[in-house]
């Protein structure tokens, strides 16, 4: 079965609290995955693997992605002075499951 999800594309539809994003990916033969376009929240890098169970009926992928964030706030003082909260990075990974059946048609 792993022959049959590799070097395919797919949309990786996502949903955190009530925002959705759909992601472009590419399972790789060498069982990485290759994270394209996002309509989410853009991260600095995304990189991924991915395995189907030796009897063929179980799908794991996990995908790290990488974001930068922090930026610099006026604030209400008389001066106008700026506020930062630094630069920084932080890593969100996730884990996919599910099983993987194949269909006639």
């Amino acid at each position: 079965m792993q022959n049959d999800v590799a070097s395919k594309f797919f949309d990786l539809k996502e949903m955190e609290d009530k925002e959705n994003s759909c992601t472009d990916i590419y399972l790789s033969p060498d069982t990485t995955v290759l994270v394209g376009e996002t309509n989410g929240p853009i991260p600095k890098d995304a990189k991924g693997t991915w395995i189907v169970s030796e009897d063929g009926t179980s799908f794991t992928m996990k995908i790290l992605r990488t974001y930068d964030s922090g930026k610099d706030v006026v604030t209400d003082d008389d001066d106008d002075s700026i506020s930062s909260s630094g630069d920084f990075t932080f890593h969100v990974e996730r884990t996919f499951t599910g099983e993987v059946s194949k269909t006639e048609g």
